[in-house]
């Protein structure tokens, strides 16, 4: 009955009279309406900004409050979708009755993000839209209200009826770290619906009364061990030894943080393929301990795979290891393979930097033959390879970096290449420097960096 209740005023009906759009607005519409689609920011191949989402962001500029709220009960998912990110994007101080509003309706929506095509349903790709232009920026008010209305639509999702959350359950756990007030409803569906992240969120509470719930989910119950890795789980570990196509079981493993943990990752890992070593390496990093320091390392170092998140913890642990693996891992004559989670997405090359700027530090000598295995590698950024030349003063590359000035045809290319070799402090590097650059002048002397280029050469010549 309290349920009942609670649901009857969640749900409660909304009356909003039919509005008038004004003439610009609709022309906007009427755009998105036969673009089809619920566009991200960058869609296809190149990532480029698509038409509908430009029309989106003219539809934000354009359209009043009023009018976003009128459209979000058009007949088209896609208006419906865009309209209610915009006034995400404004921080409409009620996304509660925009969110009720879609989950009591269920509709999914066509949408595109990057190369991927989905139809999500519009309560998840509002919920979203919420969560990825937050209001931690706005006023304290504005995050006091937010917050406010953030927990009764996790109340609607955790209380609905709507079959396994519309995909939402993930955007509650995500935010709800162990709060108290919804435990009891967590525990019911984690158990009932063997929801993955609700079961994961029912470990985080670390409830000792739990342990056999959890041990009754039996090879389900990984992810409530990854966050609570009780010993009464043992025998249930035991029991699932050697599952390596589980990766909620190697983080389960992992959790632990015993040498006997870190032994059997050793022994399984030649026996992985690059999708299992992926994951294995995934649950090192969000479980780390000093004890995965060598596997980790190894990885890095056969694979050339690694999630940057954990490089400061290896060079913390292992200084001089580190710089020796991360050294024969970019010697390897394999693509770079930086995983890249969720909540963790920095650009590849930081990566790069930070390993370059260990070995320089502990095995400068080693550098020389990094730099000149990478200078040429097919879809490894150059430029953190060329400052270290131009930091060491690595003359033994001298030889492929002028093969990759006259074969480039990129400006930004053409400049750092040239202002390496001009760091390399030799007057006759700089000469054949000067000379390139003068007979490829039309190539260059109408592009973004002209000035810049000519600058380089007076300040060097």
């Amino acid at each position: 009955m309290k349920w009942s209740f609670l649901l009857f005023v969640l749900l409660g009906m909304t009356g909003v009279k039919a509005q008038d759009i004004s003439y610009a607005t609709r022309a906007v519409v009427n755009r998105i309406e036969k673009g089809g689609s619920l566009d991200h920011e960058f869609t296809g191949p190149e990532h480029l900004v698509s038409d509908q989402y430009q029309a989106y962001t003219e539809l934000r500029k354009t359209a009043t409050t009023k009018e976003l709220y009128t459209l979000i009960f058009d007949q088209n998912p896609v208006v419906k979708g865009y309209a209610s990110w915009a006034l995400a994007d404004r921080r409409y101080p009620k996304p509660f009755d925009v969110f009720r509003e879609f989950y009591r309706s269920g509709e999914r929506v066509p949408a595109m993000d990057g190369c991927v095509r989905y139809q999500p349903a519009l309560a998840e790709a509002f919920y979203e839209r919420l969560l990825s232009h937050d209001y931690q920026w706005a006023t304290t008010q504005d995050q006091k209200i937010f917050t406010e209305e953030l927990r009764k639509m996790d109340s609607l999702i955790l209380y609905g009826l709507a079959p396994g959350g519309y995909g939402l359950y993930r955007y509650v756990t995500a935010h709800n770290a162990a709060h108290p007030a919804w435990y009891p409803r967590i525990r019911e569906l984690a158990i009932t619906t063997h929801n993955t992240d609700l079961i994961a969120e029912l470990g985080s509470y670390r409830q000792k009364k739990d342990i056999p719930a959890i041990i009754k989910l039996d090879s389900l119950a990984f992810p409530a061990i990854a966050q609570f890795p009780d010993t009464a789980f043992r025998k249930l570990m035991v029991k699932y030894k050697g599952l390596k196509t589980r990766k909620h079981y190697a983080e389960a493993l992992a959790a632990f943080k015993s040498k006997e943990a870190a032994k059997t990752f050793t022994e399984l890992y030649p026996t992985l393929t690059a999708s299992e070593t992926e994951d294995l390496d995934v649950a090192l990093t969000r479980q780390f301990s000093p004890l995965y320091t060598d596997l980790v390392l190894d990885i890095w170092a056969t694979k050339r795979m690694i999630h940057p998140a954990v490089l400061p913890e290896l060079v913390m642990n292992k200084p001089n290891e580190s710089s020796e693996a991360f050294a024969r891992g970019l010697k390897r004559d394999l693509p770079d393979h930086f995983i890249l989670t969720e909540g963790y997405t920095p650009q590849a090359d930081s990566a790069l930097k930070f390993m370059l700027r260990h070995i320089g530090r502990y095995n400068p000598e080693l550098l020389a033959d990094v730099c000149s295995n990478n200078l040429q590698r097919p879809g490894t950024p150059v430029k953190p390879f060329l400052d270290m030349i131009a930091y060491y003063r690595i003359t033994g590359t001298t030889a492929q970096l002028f093969t990759l000035l006259k074969q480039t045809r990129s400006a930004t290319e053409l400049y750092e290449l040239s202002a390496t070799l001009y760091a390399l402090n030799n007057t006759g590097i700089d000469r054949q420097v000067a000379q390139l650059l003068k007979q490829r002048k039309k190539e260059w002397q109408d592009a973004y960096n002209a000035q810049a280029i000519r600058e380089l050469m007076r300040v060097n010549s």
